[in-house]
C-alpha cells in the first residue's frame, strides 16, 4: 500500500510456500513504486533476498537459549534460597553475612538475566504461546514503585543505578485505570527506566505521561540527557542480544535484551515504542 502511494515502505518479510514444499522460504522485501514516463505510479518493484537460513540459525539459537536458561533457573533458584537461610541462621558468624550478601544478590541478578533471555524468546521467536492477563493496573502506581526502585537500586559493581548529578523526575500525577498485565507493563516500564538512567552521566531522567479518551491510549515518555544514539542505529537498539556498542571494549554492559522485551510488550498491548535522539544530547522513549 505504501509504495503504490509513493510513501516509505520498510523491509518486510514474506512467506512463500510451493505445491510439496515442507518448509517455506523466507524472503525479506522492500518495494518501491514503478512509474511511467509521465511520473504516473504503474506498478510495483520489490527486491528481495532469501533469508530462510538466517531464520533458521535464529530459531535454533533461540531454543538453544532457552533450554539452557530453564536449566538454569532450578540451581539458581537453590543459590538464593540457601544464602538466604544461612544468612539468617542463628549461628552464622557476623563476618559471613556480607559474603552472603553478595552470593544472593549476584544470584539474582543472574536470575533476572536468565528469565529476560526466556521472555525474549517466547516475546519475539514464541508469539504464538504467549498469554497476557487481563488486569486494572494502575500505571501512575507502577511508575512510582519503579522510580523509587530506581533510586535505591545499585548495578553488579556496586554503583548507584541513578548517578550523581543526575535527576531521576516523576512528573506523572494522574493517569485512567487501564487493562493490561500488571507484571509485564512493570517489566516494560523498569527497562525504559533504567535503560536511560544507564546511559545518562548528568542532567536528568523524566517521566511524563498523558492519556486521551478519543484514542483511547496512554503515552508515557521516558526521556534522557544521555549520550544519546546515533541515528543510524536508531531501530537496531529493538534487536535481541544487539546493543549500538558491540566492540569488545564498550563501556556499558548488558545483555541487549531489555528494549527487544519493551517493545513486544507494548505491541502485544496494542501500542509501540519510538525513539528520538540525538548524539550528544539525550533521547526520548514513547
Amino acid at each position: 500500500y505504501n509504495a503504490t502511494h509513493s510513501q516509505p515502505c520498510n523491509n518486510f518479510e514474506l512467506e512463500l510456500r510451493g505445491a510439496g514444499q515442507e518448509k517455506p522460504v523466507c524472503l525479506l522485501l522492500n518495494a518501491t513504486p514503478r512509474l511511467s514516463p509521465q511520473g504516473d505510479i504503474v506498478g510495483i518493484i520489490c527486491v528481495g533476498q532469501d533469508i530462510t537460513n538466517i531464520k533458521e540459525i535464529e530459531l535454533k539459537k533461540s531454543n538453544f537459549m532457552a533450554t539452557v536458561s530453564h536449566e538454569l533457573k532450578s540451581p539458581i533458584h537453590g543459590i538464593i534460597g540457601l544464602s538466604s537461610t544461612i544468612a539468617v541462621g542463628p549461628d552464622t558468624p557476623k563476618s559471613m553475612l556480607r559474603p552472603l550478601q553478595l552470593i544472593h544478590s549476584c544470584a539474582t541478578r543472574l536470575l533476572d538475566m536468565v528469565s529476560n533471555i526466556m521472555d525474549v524468546n517466547v516475546l519475539v521467536h514464541d508469539k504464538g504461546n504467549l498469554r497476557f492477563s487481563r488486569d486494572k493496573v494502575q500505571i501512575v502506581s507502577i511508575i512510582e514503585e519503579v522510580v523509587i526502585l530506581c533510586r535505591h537500586s545499585i548495578d553488579k559493581r556496586g554503583v548507584p543505578v541513578v548517578k550523581d548529578g543526575v535527576s531521576l523526575l516523576n512528573d506523572v500525577t494522574e493517569l485512567p485505570v487501564v487493562e493490561a498485565d500488571k507484571h509485564r507493563c512493570t517489566q516494560l516500564l523498569y527497562n525504559l527506566i533504567t535503560n536511560a538512567c544507564k546511559f545518562t552521566q548528568r542532567g536528568y531522567v523524566k517521566v511524563t505521561a498523558d492519556a486521551s479518551d478519543e484514542r483511547q491510549e496512554v503515552t508515557i515518555t521516558v526521556e534522557d540527557t544521555g549520550i544519546g544514539i546515533a541515528p543510524e542505529n536508531l531501530e537496531r537498539v529493538f534487536e535481541p542480544f544487539d546493543q549500538e556498542d558491540t566492540s569488545e571494549k564498550r563501556h556499558y554492559e548488558g545483555l541487549g535484551l531489555g528494549l527487544s522485551i519493551s517493545k513486544e510488550v507494548a505491541i502485544k498491548h496494542g501500542g509501540d515504542i519510538e525513539v528520538k535522539s540525538v548524539q550528544g544530547e539525550g533521547s526520548k522513549f514513547t
